[in-house]
């Protein structure tokens, strides 16, 4: 499991399973601005932050602008049609940077400079309550453009991964299928600017995607299959214009 903390990294190992409380097959709560409130409460929670599960930007009472612009994704889960919050994060760079310039440089490649990855980020959740956190949730990362998960021909794709936990198991990414593209809207947005970042601009965004991803577990070999039919969603753009020294 890879450990979203910043634009260029994705989420990161840890353990099986999480204490969601709650047992939802949708999001019976349809408040979309309790529905954030819980997705903020399952981020901070000690539980979520010992599977790993982030968001590159903190998910707090900030996050009540974006309310009338969420979306519920409709998606098919292992044969059954599932409706679920979704919110899509992409995070822009100014040309010239470096991942180096946000991390620091490895003392193995003094001088390097690795332009970072133009990726998108997606969290899908099912939500009862604001006071409680998610009942069901997904983080998934890829590169805007074409994608596939560790099954990526030779060229042409980037890998992508996901992972999902549902009725209280913990689920992988291992094969599928994902595309996606993302637009600014005119709408501007007031979320925090990410710790790394001197200045930028939020906007609202328009996320279009779809694909079919295959995730799997460490205790069997069973598999379960999430299908994303083609649909549009609304998101975050942060374009950073400046970023911040590393102190590091």
């Amino acid at each position: 499991m890879r450990f979203l903390r910043s634009p260029v990294s994705v989420l990161a190992c840890a353990v099986l399973f999480i204490t969601a409380c709650g047992d939802s097959t949708g999001p019976t709560d349809r408040d979309t601005t309790a529905a954030l409130h819980s997705l903020a409460l399952g981020m901070q929670s000690e539980s979520f932050a010992n599977l790993g599960i982030g968001f590159p930007l903190t998910i707090d009472e900030s996050f009540d602008g974006i309310a009338p612009y969420l979306n519920q994704l409709t998606v098919n889960v292992g044969g059954s049609q599932q409706a679920m919050f979704a919110l899509g994060l992409h995070v822009s760079l100014p040309p010239g940077t470096c991942s180096e310039d946000i991390f620091g440089h490895s003392p193995h490649a003094p001088g390097a400079c690795t332009p970072p990855r133009s990726f998108i980020t997606l969290v899908l959740w099912q939500s009862h309550s604001a006071t409680a956190p998610p009942d069901q949730i997904m983080l998934l990362t890829a590169d805007i453009g074409t994608n596939c998960f560790n099954d990526c021909p030779s060229g042409g794709s980037n890998e992508a991964f996901a992972e999902f936990l549902w009725e209280h198991e913990m689920w992988y990414s291992r094969l599928g299928p994902l595309t996606n593209s993302v637009s600014a809207t005119t709408t501007p947005c007031s979320i925090p600017l990410p710790n790394y970042a001197k200045s930028g601009v939020c906007s609202v965004a328009a996320l279009n995607l779809e694909g079919k991803i295959t995730f799997g577990n460490f205790v069997d070999e069973k598999t379960l299959t999430m299908t994303i039919a083609r649909q549009t969603i609304h998101g975050v753009w942060m374009s950073v214009t400046e970023v911040l020294p590393c102190n590091c």
